[in-house]
C-alpha cells in the first residue's frame, strides 16, 4: 500500500497496525455501545490499545522537536 501511495500520489506513510474483523463490533453496534466498553478484551480493542499506543509514541516524539 505505501508503494502505492508514494508512486501515485507522492505521499508516504507510517502504518501503525490493522484492526482485524471481528463480530464484537457488529454486536456493540446492535446494542448502540461502544466495542471499547462492551467487550473491552476483544482482538479488536486490544489491535485499538496498540495502534493508539503507538500514535501516542510517534506524536510525542514530532512535538518534542518543537521544545
Amino acid at each position: 500500500m505505501n508503494l502505492a501511495t508514494k508512486n501515485f500520489l507522492d505521499v508516504e506513510f507510517n502504518v501503525l497496525g490493522f484492526v482485524p474483523y471481528d463480530r464484537a463490533v457488529r454486536q456493540s453496534i446492535l446494542h448502540q455501545e461502544p466495542f471499547y466498553k462492551s467487550f473491552p478484551e476483544s482482538e479488536t480493542t486490544k489491535a485499538v490499545d496498540k495502534i493508539t499506543e503507538k500514535l501516542i509514541k510517534k506524536l510525542n516524539e514530532y512535538f518534542s522537536n518543537f521544545r
